[in-house]
């Protein structure tokens, strides 16, 4: 099942189209069934992108960490009160210059499965 929404999700980003990261607050407006395939993609291309660069046992690492606990971690992340949330990241959710979905799973990911 997951796959089949990773393949729905990159046919999606693969129409031409500029590709930015998605602010959390534009996230946070989509049902939670969307919020959880975009979230999934999103840390299938930072696994893909792990891969290609030479660390297959990183992108292992954060394939598994998500399918196991990391998609809770993430939306916990997300239900912090502001303060917590910038305590925790360093910036504050609601900056649409940093506050994007990607940064904050990149930050989790890495906490759990370091660059070398």
């Amino acid at each position: 099942m997951h796959r089949l929404l990773v393949l729905l999700f990159l046919a999606m980003i693969l129409i031409p189209q500029s590709s930015q990261a998605m602010p959390i607050s534009e996230f946070l407006k989509h049902p939670e069934q969307q919020q959880r395939v975009y979230a999934l993609g999103a840390v299938s291309m930072l696994a893909f992108s792990v891969g290609i660069n030479g660390d297959p046992a990183r992108t292992n690492c954060i394939t598994h960490w998500y399918e196991e606990k990391g998609q809770d971690q993430f939306f916990a992340a997300l239900a912090l009160s502001p303060q917590a949330f910038k305590a925790r990241f360093k910036f504050d959710i609601t900056d649409e210059s940093l506050g994007h979905v990607e940064l904050v799973l990149m930050r989790l990911a890495n906490e759990t499965c370091p660059e070398k």
